[in-house]
């Protein structure tokens, strides 16, 4: 009995162009989730570092109480949530309590709207930073700090953040848009000596600038 002959399949130059357009799709939907993720990083980072510049300038006329992440990120930086603010005259005030209320009655308008569930509570998150940081932006402006700001991109419907550019004050520019990142990032290493063997809540009574930037 003849074994089977093996039939080798013939390529024509249309299924040749069709296994190249796949690969290509394949590539593109590759590169295109790269960039998706590393837009999101970007975000988050920004985020986080607009959060520690407002806490790193306020740290010169109140005590915060911030919440450290339990989570330590060594691809972005951690937003740091700040749970009360403490002023020189003895008042305080909850931050944390005013912003959950205010995110919930965005959450409810969007859920009004229509907005998927999904959708509405992964922005209810991203907008208790973004209604934080627009929060103690506020703050520093009743202290004589005013600024050059922008507006991040994003789609009509959602809340953006307004973010921090350049810092004056006294009529000055104190920070400019290429020193921020450097100050940023001393703060940054200023804050992890203090809170290295913290866990929980942790409470700045004194400036992180070590440039003394009043």
């Amino acid at each position: 009995m003849e074994s089977p002959k093996k039939v080798l399949k013939t390529y024509t130059p249309k299924d040749f162009s069709k296994e190249l357009t796949t690969h290509d799709n394949l590539s593109f939907m590759s590169c295109r989730k790269s960039e998706l993720i590393k837009a999101s990083r970007t975000n988050r980072e920004k985020k986080s570092f607009q959060q520690l510049l407002c806490i790193g300038l306020l740290s010169h006329h109140v005590s915060l109480v911030i919440k450290l992440p339990i989570k330590k990120s060594h691809i972005t930086m951690e937003f740091i949530k700040v749970k009360n603010i403490h002023f020189k005259n003895g008042e305080s005030l909850e931050i944390e309590d005013f912003i959950i209320k205010r995110c919930n009655e965005i959450y409810n308008h969007d859920i009004t709207k229509g907005i998927p569930l999904k959708t509405a509570q992964r922005r209810l998150e991203v907008n208790k930073k973004i209604e934080t940081i627009h929060f103690l932006q506020d703050l520093l402006l009743d202290y004589g700090y005013f600024f050059t700001l922008a507006t991040e991109k994003g789609k009509k419907s959602t809340n953006k953040l307004t973010y921090i550019t350049e810092v004056f004050k006294n009529g000055k520019c104190i920070f400019s848009k290429n020193q921020l990142l450097p100050y940023i990032n001393s703060l940054r290493s200023t804050l992890k000596s203090k809170v290295m063997n913290h866990c929980g809540y942790f409470k700045i009574e004194s400036p992180l600038d070590p440039n003394n930037v009043k």
